[in-house]
């Protein structure tokens, strides 16, 4: 039996330990079942207030990779479209593809990745 004074130790837990996390792509923080990347920064306050650090990429230090909806491309724009909607187009390939990027490193590296709903759970965010 466990009595007052005994140390109990857990070899894996240290409260001391920052965790780093990378968080991507399109979610629903405020429950509108409406997934976007603006709530992404939501969602890395909430690493912060947790307590954890969110990273912009993958790194050695990483310990969690967060995504949400990967991101979706519309229609690939025409020849004569205006330039605001072909660079939109570019960005948003461009941020599939390190969506993309950064599951695949991650899976390959052996880093959990995490839905939202799996972080509220990792985090204990998911009783509020």
């Amino acid at each position: 039996p466990i009595i007052e004074g005994d140390k109990i130790v857990n070899p894996v837990y240290d409260p001391n330990k920052v965790y780093n996390f990378v968080v991507f792509g399109n979610f629903d923080t405020n429950n509108d079942f409406v997934y976007t990347p603006q709530e992404r920064s939501e969602l890395a306050a909430l690493v912060e207030e947790w307590g954890g650090r969110v990273e912009s990429d993958i790194s050695g230090e990483t310990d969690f990779v967060v995504l949400g909806q990967r991101p979706t491309l519309p229609p690939a724009p025409k020849i004569d479209d205006p330039i605001e909607i072909v660079q939109r187009y570019r960005r948003l390939a461009q941020e599939q593809r390190k969506y993309d990027d950064l599951f695949n490193t991650a899976s390959n590296t052996g880093i959990p990745v995490l839905n939202q709903n799996r972080f509220y759970t990792l985090t204990g965010l998911d009783s509020r």
